[in-house]
């Protein structure tokens, strides 16, 4: 794992032409799995590894990633909005208030409901994020229900 890590960490600091962090990721992967001379216990576990992640989306932005690389190489974090399956509405409201556009409406399928529950769960078994990351002190501090301007 340190040795993807590395390589991603080098593919993110490039030029990015498009791609992603799971592009990176992806790549990293396939170029240990090839490192390892068909090692069965390589391919194994990162087949795992990659059906575990599966459509989940990291982004590098700039206060969580640019900003500490900038400061301390290697230091930056990956960034994801990841919407809780169990208390969406289906209102569209963050979609219509994010003016980033990092939100997008997606049809209620099957497929997009069971989608969103798996990276609901991976996104439950990651880490706690790193104090170094919060831009807040306290939970109650800009953040809340959200409340309509109407």
């Amino acid at each position: 794992m340190r040795q993807i890590e590395s390589h991603i960490r080098t593919l993110m600091n490039q030029p990015k032409n498009g791609a992603t962090v799971n592009t990176y990721i992806n790549h990293a992967i396939s170029k240990a799995i090839a490192e390892s001379n068909g090692d069965e216990n390589v391919v194994r576990e990162f087949g795992w590894f990659k059906d575990e992640l599966g459509d989940f989306d990291f982004a590098l932005t700039r206060p969580y990633f640019d900003l500490h690389e900038k400061n301390e190489p290697n230091s930056g974090g990956l960034f994801s909005i990841t919407i809780n399956p169990t208390t969406c509405k289906g209102c569209m409201e963050c979609v219509n208030v994010c003016d980033d556009g990092a939100l997008k409406i997606v049809p209620q399928t099957e497929e997009s409901v069971a989608s969103m529950r798996s990276q609901w769960d991976l996104w439950i078994d990651l880490p706690n994020t790193p104090k170094k990351y919060n831009r807040i002190d306290s939970l109650e501090e800009k953040i809340g229900p959200w409340k309509p301007s109407y």
